[in-house]
């Protein structure tokens, strides 16, 4: 999809914090693209490594964000945005060439078929059957995230208010629940490649159980899991 004024459609918003081992593979993945109406902004959140040199040396616009968190460093990557189509992404996701040209335009957000790119046969067939899951529970009417990757348009974005600043967990859950009350939230089918870096971490029972506790946090309390940020960088 190409703009009438040969602008830009597409914004690429990625956050990061000493992410130099995997931002170059996101940004060179994106640079791929068939179509080339996107920009990259990299919002940056005090990286110690070589992350910031790295990003200005693929191009891309770098956003400074002092405060923790991902909603915090989305919003602001998203205020800098210059694109109609918000695409949030996590620094170890890998986007297939065609990627925003199988998007074409949009209305409301979505998330994406998620596959690891780092991970064998098993690690992918638990994921293939998450993403099933995920669409059972769409069907149903319940709302659910891939966080590592989203999408929205920008309208439906500013009506809903965009990601919640006091929520360092579940805000991707948070803002699909208000976009489908407002424009709608949908499964798109499209491949979407991330890294199995987190379950490698904590094990699958850990990253379940840390994941449960961040959902369980947020439905009854509508906060974030306190602790979770101990298992990050």
């Amino acid at each position: 999809m190409k703009s009438l004024n040969g602008g830009i459609i597409y914004s690429f918003i990625i956050p990061t914090r000493n992410e130099q081992d995997y931002l170059k593979g996101c940004m060179d993945s994106i640079k791929r693209q068939t179509a080339s109406n996107w920009e990259i902004i990299v919002v940056d959140g005090l990286s110690q490594d070589g992350t910031v040199a790295d990003a200005k040396q693929e191009g891309a616009r770098i956003v400074y964000e002092k405060k923790k968190g991902p909603s915090v460093a989305r919003n602001a990557g998203a205020r800098a945005a210059k694109g109609s189509i918000l695409i949030f992404t996590d620094a170890d996701v890998r986007f297939p060439p065609d990627f925003i040209e199988k998007l074409g335009k949009m209305r409301g957000g979505c998330m994406f078929d998620l596959r690891f790119w780092d991970a064998g046969i098993v690690g992918n067939l638990i994921l293939a059957s998450w993403n099933i899951m995920l669409r059972l529970f769409m069907a149903a009417g319940m709302t659910a995230t891939n966080g590592s990757c989203l999408a929205f348009d920008r309208k439906t974005f500013e009506q809903v208010g965009g990601f919640r600043d006091d929520l360092l967990t579940n805000e991707d859950h948070d803002i699909a629940i208000r976009t489908a009350k407002a424009q709608g939230f949908f499964f798109c089918p499209l491949k979407v490649l991330t890294s199995a870096r987190r379950i490698r971490r904590t094990g699958i029972l850990g990253y379940i159980g840390i994941h449960f506790t961040n959902t369980k946090n947020y439905m009854v309390h509508g906060a974030s899991n306190p602790d979770y940020w101990n298992h990050e960088k």
